[in-house]
């Protein structure tokens, strides 16, 4: 979830890397004529990769699906994974929205792939 005084507020999604004891990206990466990042050497943050380039594959929050995995149909629906993917964003709508001028990126403020739709139940009750 992004910060209180960042676009969108708190209720928004946004991607990034792990905390570092999940870590499974390397501090950097590396890109390639990439028209939202730039820079001589090629070498970025993956912080920043995964900001500007990717999208967030969900919209619930870490407590949210907590409270969904204590639910009592959890099992039957293979429960809840705590961590919300992130995936490749549509090139044209995060090239369109994270270009800017001096390659640095801007925030592209893609939505979550996937908005919440939690169900009461197997029977929606």
């Amino acid at each position: 979830a992004r910060r209180p005084t960042e676009a969108g507020g708190s209720d928004a999604p946004k991607c990034s890397p792990p905390p570092g004891n999940y870590a499974r990206c390397a501090a950097r990466c590396t890109i390639d004529r990439d028209p939202v990042l730039g820079n001589k050497r090629g070498i970025i943050l993956t912080e920043r990769f995964c900001f500007y380039r990717c999208q967030p594959a969900g919209d619930l929050t870490a407590a949210e699906k907590v409270a969904l995995q204590q639910r009592p149909d959890a099992a039957f629906r293979g429960g809840y994974n705590m961590d919300t993917p992130c995936v490749d964003a549509p090139r044209s709508a995060s090239v369109r929205n994270a270009m800017d001028s001096d390659r640095n990126g801007r925030d592209a403020e893609l939505p979550a792939v996937t908005p919440s739709k939690v169900d009461e139940g197997p029977s929606g009750q």
